[in-house]
């Protein structure tokens, strides 16, 4: 099984958000857990999961409001996929489950933000997990945030 996450522990209640709230962009460690996320921080993590959710990536028109016409992909497999070639491979693919861990968004501007986590892949097949570092560029468009581009690289478990 993956690490306990930060989201894992926040579900089953280990942290204690009400002790330290502070403003803040991003996402604040102190002793000894994270206790406060901004809600654009709220916002992209609730973005990010539905795009990792198995219906959702199956089901182009579901999918496409939350990717910009202009997408652009640098997929772990090396390839570069845009917006219509990754609707059309999403609806055909097996997916795994996949968990966010050390999630963290860092703001560019008023109407643009850059996403980064790590992904675990819980495979069905009881075999190794995989672990992935992503990034996502999420721009406001009209009253909407789109993904522009996304990057993922297989990285080695880090222990």
């Amino acid at each position: 099984m993956c690490r306990p996450s930060f989201f894992r522990m926040l579900n089953r209640g280990d942290i204690n958000t009400e002790e330290c709230k502070r403003p803040h962009n991003s996402l604040i460690w102190t002793r000894p857990y994270f206790v406060f996320m901004s809600s654009l921080t709220e916002k992209l993590l609730e973005l990010e999961k539905k795009l990792l959710d198995p219906d959702l990536r199956r089901t182009p028109e579901k999918l496409a409001p939350l990717l910009a016409n202009d997408f652009m992909e640098f997929g772990s497999s090396g390839h570069a996929y845009d917006r219509q070639r990754i609707l059309f491979l999403l609806r055909r693919q097996i997916p795994a489950r996949l968990v966010i861990e050390e999630f963290r968004v860092f703001e560019v501007s008023a109407s643009a933000a850059l996403v980064t986590y790590r992904a675990c892949s819980e495979s069905t097949h009881m075999s190794a997990y995989r672990y992935s570092l992503r990034s996502s560029l999420w721009m406001l468009r009209g009253d909407a945030w789109q993904m522009v581009f996304h990057q993922g690289t297989n990285v080695p478990e880090l222990r």
